[in-house]
This record gives C-alpha cells, sequence and structure tokens, in this order.
C-alpha cells in the first residue's frame, strides 16, 4: 500500500466515523426535544404551591399510559410505605413523606346526613406529582 492509498484509507475511515457521530447527535437532539416537555411538566409541577388529589394523580399516570386507577394507587401508595395500611393512619401520608414535601395533609369536611365530619385527608404537592410521575412512567 503506498502513501496515497493509506492517506485515502484514513479519510474513508474519518468519514465514516464523521457519519456515525452525526447520527448520534441527530438522534441526541431528537431525544432532548422530546424531553422538553416532561422537563417543562416536571419543574411547572415543582414549582406549584397547590396540592392535588391523589385521583387527580392517577388520571394524570392513566393519560401518561400508566395502568391505574384511583384505587391501584392507593394499593401501590399503601404497600410501597407511602401510606399508613391500619385503623386511623388507613391513607394517610407517612410521617418521612410528609417531611419529603411529597404528601400533605389537609383538613376536610364531609355532610354525612345531618352530621357534619372533619376528617384529614393526603393531598399530593406538586413535588409529590413530579416525583410519582418520574417514578411510574419510566
Amino acid at each position: 500500500m503506498n502513501e496515497n492509498e493509506t492517506i485515502l484509507s484514513a479519510i474513508q475511515i474519518l468519514q465514516k466515523r464523521l457519519n456515525r457521530d452525526k447520527k448520534i447527535i441527530i438522534a441526541q437532539k431528537q431525544e432532548i426535544a422530546r424531553s422538553k416537555k416532561r422537563v417543562y411538566f416536571s419543574r411547572t409541577f415543582e414549582k406549584s404551591k397547590g396540592t392535588y388529589s391523589i385521583a387527580c394523580l392517577a388520571k394524570l399516570l392513566a393519560q401518561a399510559g400508566v395502568k391505574t386507577g384511583q384505587n391501584r394507587l392507593f394499593d401501590y401508595l399503601r404497600e410501597n410505605g407511602f401510606l399508613g395500611t391500619k385503623g386511623v393512619y388507613y391513607n394517610v401520608a407517612n410521617q418521612r413523606y410528609i417531611e419529603q414535601g411529597l404528601f400533605k395533609l389537609k383538613k376536610c369536611t364531609f355532610h354525612v346526613g345531618d352530621e357534619v365530619v372533619e376528617k384529614e385527608m393526603t393531598v399530593v404537592t406538586g413535588k409529590g406529582m413530579t416525583y410519582f410521575f418520574n417514578k411510574l412512567t419510566k
């Protein structure tokens, strides 16, 4: 192999690598574009001062393709230690997850017949919405 052939071979190898790298860059740009909506969604919820019902989280997850509903999500949260499972603590967020900012307890008033009943209800914070969305949509 003479010097010209060696140079030509090296150029061909470099051209193949350049084409491969261009394809990788294009794929990465496409992934960034797909991720922009998810990042925007996450930032919007994380900065939100509002709270959301677990039913709302279940509907959001269902729209994202997670096969769940309110009851199955409650089951998941209890089975994985996020919510209490017994007595007065049934479906009440465990303290460590409240401290992490995933849940809050909200006092709610219900009318049962002629009686007014007060109960603490577990609600999901914006941070919690982002946490569970990212955790369950992987």
